[in-house]
């Protein structure tokens, strides 16, 4: 920490008053429990550095003060003590002298000497240490000058007091005429106070007054043009002359010449070297005002030169209208035809997976019928079987529900051969079986896991049950079985659920106005799946 110290010492030596972070961390330089902020006095090569205690929330520094070209600020935030030190070349320590004040201005130490006792020598650099300071929610004022160049003296300030909002005390527009230059009271309005830039008095400028404080050049003026959003930074340069404890200025009106709603905001910033370090927008004083539209008179032959060129663009914007929205209009359908096409496709992929997978299960209770010797009960089911395959097969998306009762029953009946269980199946009367369609083979898969996963080991204890009826204007279909169950949190490695829901879904892409819906409950023993198709009916 001290070889830096000592390189920022020597390269002070053409530099004004000026405040050095060192960012090592988020507050500076640990140095045992201080934090270390180092403010150089130019032309002397003298150092002032400042030590920040735990408490301490932030810390920054500005070393550009308008009208005040001698003077560094260093800001606090929290802090409650600091800690002093002053950094000399050893040679010449004697030539220094300094002072410090309190918050009040009063003075605490004057014209004092470097206390030689406090030294520390460091390559020819000497350190003097000033001791500890409260600080607590005050500020204190650190001069520090050579006996030798005593007009010459350089101003230190610590600053610890809370940021408070600028205290706007009146806004003016500023008139010029042949007369001279007057002023107009801004006073507030519901939208903002309003005027003309050309009237019978020109406006020059805007005039802004707050009530002057110890630290008014942190407040930053800015211009904003709502209508465009473009920000101008006005500055803090401001005037202290004629108006006792009010500072001021003055905003130009070549920054508002475009008429619209302007707002002029008054916000706490650190500077330094002409970037913001922090600022509090939250701490901000606003005001609004709007440049009005200046009175326009036309003739005649003006008036109907726009009248037509109004007509013939509307007439152009609607004609364009029309284009675009025949040319959306287009494209959305085209749109909607692809994923029909697309949703389609893949439904025929879906069908293609269900008819071998129904395919190959059939195959499979054969063989397990031959395998067990029961030859009759094999015939009997290839009969069956080869009589299903046909409508099994079918490339139909949609059939007749009597036609898929009439499967379902072909199919239980089928495995009833292979297994012994019973089953039933209801329709509800009032259901128009011969020309009310479904999608084809909907229950097919989920009637083969009741049957494989549901009674297949239960023999003639099985009970399948299937049911067919309406609801309002929506058709329910379920298989209800009693076999052990089903748990819908453990994965399976069927596919005839998994396929069932892939089709489901592309079904209600493709008619999304008769949406279907599949639900999995798990009465006391057993498994019921319900398919609702919603507006059927």
């Amino acid at each position: 920490m001290k070889k830096l110290l000592i390189v920022l010492l020597l390269m002070a030596g053409c530099l004004g008053v000026w405040a050095q972070k060192v960012p090592t961390n988020k507050y500076g330089v640990r140095y045992g429990d201080s934090m270390f902020y180092t403010a150089m006095v130019g032309n002397f090569r003298a150092g002032l550095s400042v030590t920040i205690d735990s408490n301490t929330r932030w810390i920054e520094y500005t070393s550009i003060v308008a009208n005040q070209p001698a003077n560094n600020y260093v800001f606090l935030e929290g802090a409650q003590t600091i800690g002093l030190r002053i950094s000399t070349p050893q040679d010449s320590a004697s030539y220094y002298r300094y002072s410090i004040f309190d918050n009040a201005g009063k003075a605490v130490v004057l014209d004092q000497k470097l206390n030689i006792a406090t030294v520390q020598y460091y390559n020819h650099i000497a350190l003097f240490n000033l001791g500890k300071f409260n600080i607590d929610r005050s500020s204190i004022t650190i001069k520090l000058y050579n006996i030798n160049y005593r007009s010459n003296v350089s101003s230190v300030v610590i600053y610890n007091k809370p940021v408070k909002p600028a205290q706007l005390k009146f806004t003016a527009l500023y008139l010029t005429d042949k007369k001279g230059e007057s002023g107009v009271e801004m006073k507030k309005q519901p939208d903002g106070f309003k005027f003309k830039l050309h009237d019978s008095l020109d406006v020059s400028g805007i005039l802004l007054a707050i009530k002057s404080i110890d630290v008014t050049f942190t407040y930053h003026i800015y211009l904003k043009n709502l209508s465009t959003g473009k920000t101008t930074r006005i500055g803090n340069n401001w005037n202290y002359r004629y108006m006792g404890a009010l500072a001021y200025q003055v905003i130009d009106a070549s920054l508002f010449q475009q008429p619209g709603k302007y707002e002029l905001s008054i916000v706490p910033a650190l500077f330094n070297s002409f970037v913001v370090r922090r600022s509090f927008p939250s701490k901000a004083v606003k005001m609004h005002f709007t440049v009005l539209e200046p009175e326009k008179t036309y003739s005649r032959k003006q008036f109907m030169l726009w009248l037509s060129l109004g007509i013939l663009a509307v007439a152009a914007v609607s004609a364009a209208i029309i284009i675009l929205q025949k040319r959306r209009n287009a494209k959305r359908v085209s749109q909607e035809k692809n994923q029909k096409l697309q949703a389609q496709m893949q439904l025929n992929g879906v069908r293609a997976q269900l008819n071998p997978h129904f395919v190959f299960n059939a195959l499979a209770g054969i063989q397990n019928l031959m395998n067990n010797q029961q030859t009759d009960q094999a015939n009997r089911y290839l009969s069956k079987f080869a009589r299903l395959t046909r409508s099994v097969l079918d490339s139909r998306d949609f059939i007749t529900l009597a036609d898929e009762l009439a499967l379902l029953n072909d199919y239980l009946e089928m495995e009833k051969l292979r297994f012994g269980f019973t089953y039933r199946i209801d329709a509800d009367p009032d259901l128009d079986a011969a020309n009310l369609e479904i999608p084809a083979m909907l229950l097919q898969p989920l009637v083969e896991n009741a049957v494989k996963h549901g009674v297949a080991g239960l023999g003639t204890d099985g009970i399948i049950k299937l049911d067919f009826y309406k609801e309002e204007n929506n058709m329910v279909l379920s298989v209800t079985d009693n076999g052990k169950g089903y748990n819908s949190a453990q994965p399976t490695a069927g596919m005839g659920l998994k396929l069932t829901h892939d089709r489901i879904n592309l079904l209600n892409k493709l008619h999304p106005a008769t949406p279907i819906d599949l639900t999995i409950t798990t009465p006391y023993t057993g498994t019921r799946i319900i398919i609702t198709l919603n507006h059927w009916l």
